[in-house]
């Protein structure tokens, strides 16, 4: 088994500038900060987007076959087989 490095500037390394809890430097938001708002978008396009296709479910056979697949999957715990 390969030990970690130990030298200064090593991706195993961690220094008061990479921390979460590090103070934002003059008006920038921390790294944490801009995450939570970069997942909150991208959650909200695709919420917006499984919107649009279950919308144009009805008008396509093979949209609404994929909707079927995927809700068989989650009702029958398709994630834990896999």
């Amino acid at each position: 088994m390969t030990e970690p490095p130990s030298e200064s500037g090593d991706a195993w390394t961690c220094d008061a500038s990479d921390s979460a809890t590090a103070p934002a430097e003059a008006g920038q938001p921390s790294r944490v900060a801009t995450l939570r708002d970069q997942f909150k978008r991208s959650e909200v396009q695709l919420e917006a987007r499984y919107g649009e296709l279950e919308t144009r479910r009805g008008e396509s056979a093979p949209m609404d076959v994929a909707f079927r697949v995927v809700e068989a999957d989650r009702r029958y715990a398709g994630g834990l087989i896999s």
